[in-house]
């Protein structure tokens, strides 16, 4: 009886944030520029392909890492373990954003690179020159 008391009150909570996850996006909406009418439209893109994996990193800097599906570069470092709440928060370069609930399995990654994270040397300050900033949601199951 101690045993599974023990369990149940000091392993259990801790099994479910352990485990990698395979998320896979259902959609992704963001804005594009049209040149030809010279102002911005929301566009859906595909999501075909678009695959992640959530695990533990193996930098010590960071307690999870987000990777594009058979990739081996973290795209996002995720500096907090799954809180409380079920929540994990990644940042990847330039801001970008993965945010993951545990309870509900589902992700969100945003992107405003190239629209308000604009480099020298890389993208003009025009709207035609930009990239789209968007946003993609899913689901993720443990593997």
């Amino acid at each position: 009886m101690k045993i599974i008391v023990f369990c149940t009150v000091f392993l259990l909570p801790f099994t479910s944030f352990s485990s990698q996850y395979l998320c896979i996006a259902e959609l992704s909406t963001g804005y594009m520029y049209d040149t030809s009418l010279q102002e911005w439209k929301r566009v859906q893109f595909n999501v075909e392909g678009s695959k992640y994996v959530i695990s533990p990193s193996d930098q010590t800097e960071y307690a999870y890492e987000v990777k594009q599906f058979n990739s081996e570069r973290p795209d996002w470092f995720c500096k907090k373990n799954i809180s409380e709440f079920g929540f994990l928060k990644c940042t990847g370069l330039l801001d970008s954003k993965f945010k993951f609930n545990n309870d509900n399995r589902r992700f969100m990654m945003t992107s405003s690179f190239g629209y308000v994270e604009v480099l020298p040397d890389m993208n003009k300050l025009t709207d035609d020159s930009t990239d789209t900033p968007n946003m993609e949601i899913g689901a993720c199951s443990p593997f």
